[in-house]
């Protein structure tokens, strides 16, 4: 019996971004096209979470009430941005906490499902 071969899709090295996708990464609100696709746009965050979150804390301050849009779509789970004054409001609570018990919060005041 013959075999399906299994394709495997290669892996985009995401190490160096160009300016719209960096901008994309690290703004709060930004049109969704500096990336082909949803899945390069969550490789991209995944490869340079650490360095996105360092640039915009950096940028706003490590109390900041709001997070970059990718945080939102790829932490959360959520698709629309919540506006600045729904994150503040999510978020005014938090401060304190780790970024992983903030998510947690976000996605039970928020009743994301994952």
């Amino acid at each position: 019996m013959p075999r399906k071969r299994q394709v495997v899709k290669e892996r985009r090295d995401w190490s160096k971004l160009s300016v719209e996708q960096h901008w994309q990464l690290i703004t709060v609100e930004a049109p969704l096209d500096a990336f082909e696709s949803v899945d390069d746009f969550r490789e991209a965050w995944r490869q340079h979470r650490e360095s996105t979150m360092d640039t915009f804390l950096r940028k706003w301050g490590q109390d900041a009430l709001k997070r970059p849009q990718s945080w939102w779509k790829f932490e959360v789970g959520l698709d629309k941005v919540p506006s600045i004054k729904q994150q503040q409001a999510l978020l005014l609570g938090l401060n304190g906490m780790s970024d992983g018990e903030k998510i947690l919060a976000c996605r039970e005041q928020l009743g994301v499902e994952v």
